[in-house]
């Protein structure tokens, strides 16, 4: 598999930079009914609005915003956001896209833990996720994540009150985690 300049291989794909180009396909992926319904935010975003974000956030040395890709094709967006009081520690959030072969989230997660605990040195992942996103909860078990107990109270999300989980993931657990997904053929 060719890998892109600046990109960390994954077990089944790689992750690179974003750049102004990914812009637009990540905000259809990110727009998509199926997967806007499990976000934090839901409205539908335009163009204006990601392109602003997208300035503000490539130029904040706290984030790394990434494209997934396997095979060379653009497949899923993650952004791990350094913690100020905490630079080793990463709030991370992901999606893939709608028509994404079945275990990209996995893939995609292999190798963003990867780049996070490895070229940049995170020594924890932290992940929130509504209570009803069945789907991103198991990835996060499957990917070695713990429930970390701070889930408290519920956020507005469009209005009405969720129920969050948050997790956490140390290197020392990702190690095991990624040796066990390896071995199954995750």
């Amino acid at each position: 598999m060719a890998v892109n300049p600046g990109a960390t291989p994954g077990a089944a794909g790689t992750v690179r930079p974003m750049t102004a180009a990914d812009v637009a396909p990540a905000l259809a992926w990110r727009n998509h009914p199926a997967v806007r319904a499990v976000m934090f935010t839901q409205h539908e975003i335009t163009l204006e609005e990601s392109r602003r974000w997208f300035e503000l956030a490539s130029a904040d040395p706290l984030r790394h915003l990434l494209i997934f890709e396997q095979g060379g094709v653009p497949t899923g967006f993650a952004g791990l956001a350094r913690r100020a009081d905490a630079p080793a520690e990463a709030d991370w959030g992901f999606y893939v896209a709608p028509d994404a072969p079945r275990g990209s989230g996995t893939a995609l997660g292999l190798a963003v833990l990867e780049h996070a605990f490895g070229a940049l040195g995170l020594q924890a992942a932290h992940g929130a996720v509504l209570a009803f996103n069945d789907r991103s909860l198991r990835l996060h078990e499957r990917l070695g994540f713990r429930r970390s107990g701070e889930d408290g109270a519920p956020v507005l999300v469009d209005g009405r009150p969720q129920a969050v989980i948050r997790f956490v993931l140390r290197r020392a657990d990702w190690r095991a985690a990624a040796l066990a997904l390896s071995s199954a053929g995750h």
